[in-house]
């Protein structure tokens, strides 16, 4: 296997990042993975392949996403023009459909963000495990084809241990991530 981030996520995978609703931390990794792919930084302990990436903010405005890379230290993490050229945004639906067309063909880090909103939008159900094969296959196989590496972020049940919606989901995904809140000591 070629490894994006090594024995994370792999070249021609599907993956998701799995947390609770509104723990906002999924999307904060997600942008700092990014960076840190974009510009072949090591993250968290892990080496890091370079690849160009895109991040599709399906909920989030252009305001919140412009505080969360400010937050990162975006502007010394892509240092010239190629780091910045490595690393894009794009928004709501119309990002989705173009980072699906995009991975068709081409080797790119991509992460929608999040699932259910893609999925809304393609008026999929989460509950029907039919709507999720039809909804991942094309992105799975597209990835596989092209070699590009795709992650979205998801949300838990309300135990927390795994995914929401049809175990479909995890049956179509390479591997994923479950993001827990910390627990803070008395």
């Amino acid at each position: 296997l070629v490894w994006a981030v090594d024995k994370a996520f792999a070249v021609g995978s599907l993956s998701f990042i799995i947390g609770p609703p509104k723990l906002g931390r999924k999307s904060l990794f997600m942008v700092s993975l990014c960076l840190h792919v974009a510009t072949g930084r090591e993250f968290c302990g892990f080496r890091v392949q370079r690849f160009p990436c895109l991040y599709t903010a399906m909920e989030d405005g252009i305001a919140r996403v412009s505080r969360r890379l400010a937050m990162l230290g975006a502007q010394y993490l892509l240092r010239d023009a190629y780091d910045r050229e490595m690393f894009r945004v794009n928004f709501g639906p119309t990002g989705f459909s173009e980072g699906f067309d995009i991975i068709q063909k081409n080797q790119i880090f991509w992460n929608f963000d999040p699932l259910s909103e893609a999925l809304g939008h393609a008026n999929v159900d989460e509950n029907i495990s039919g709507d999720i094969t039809r909804f991942m296959y094309p992105m799975r196989t597209g990835a596989q084809a092209s070699g590009a590496i795709v992650i979205g972020t998801h949300h838990t049940r309300k135990a927390g241990d795994k995914a929401r919606g049809s175990t479909a989901i995890g049956a179509a995904d390479d591997g994923h991530v479950i993001i827990r809140p910390h627990k803070t000591l008395p």
